[in-house]
């Protein structure tokens, strides 16, 4: 997802940096999941995305609905798993989830997401609490494609744009969940084919914010 400016961000600039990820969201609704499971996958796969497995590119890039599904599938295995307290999973093959797991080098299973529940629910809270408010907001979003209209056809009609909507302009105020220092805690990943130095991850988190 990248970063943006911390100031003075608005509504506005949430949907235009989250298009991909209400994309996705709107894929898995065409796919017949309900609202709230597909906001839910889309919250987690946007949480992956930033501990470095990407599901996002590859459920993008992929035109074949088997494949988005099972995808999907195995993100609501892994949502499952970690709402239970004690998940009844002894054979290691029913653990699996091949997808998902393929795109990185480490080994990756159910067991996995449970063992860091804590951290993996906190990730997934605070997007649906972020910027999920704004990315799966129905309205919002349809004032948004309403006024990308209006402004391509004033572009080719050669005429002033309309003026984009209170509601788009409003100032977006995320809201901040302050942890414990003992209770901070970071993933990193690394995605199959792409190595990274300790210099460059140094460099990334030194040098952005993510929302």
């Amino acid at each position: 997802m990248g970063s943006l400016p911390s100031a003075a961000t608005t509504v506005r600039d949430i949907l235009c940096f989250h298009k991909l990820d209400r994309s996705i969201y709107d894929k898995l609704l065409s796919l017949g999941m309900q609202p709230v499971t597909a906001r839910n996958v889309t919250a987690l796969w946007m949480w992956l995305e930033l501990i470095g497995i990407d599901v996002i590119a590859n459920v993008r890039d992929n035109r074949d609905p088997t494949v988005v599904a099972s995808f999907a599938a195995e993100a609501e295995l892994i949502l499952d798993y970690i709402r239970q307290d004690a998940p009844a999973v002894n054979d290691a093959a029913v653990a699996t989830i091949p997808l998902t797991a393929g795109l990185v080098d480490e080994p990756l299973t159910l067991r996995f997401f449970h063992a860091h529940r804590d951290v993996t629910v906190r990730g997934i809270t605070n997007i649906l609490d972020g910027v999920g408010v704004v990315i799966f907001d129905d309205r919002l979003n349809a004032l948004m494609a309403a006024q990308e209209v209006a402004a391509r056809a004033a572009e080719e009609g050669c005429y002033r744009p309309p003026a984009v909507p209170v509601e788009l302009c409003a100032v977006y105020r995320p809201r901040l969940v302050h942890a414990s220092e003992d209770r901070r805690s970071m993933f990193v990943t690394f995605s199959k084919g792409y190595p990274l130095r300790r210099e460059d991850i140094m460099e990334y988190f030194t040098q952005y914010v993510l929302i």
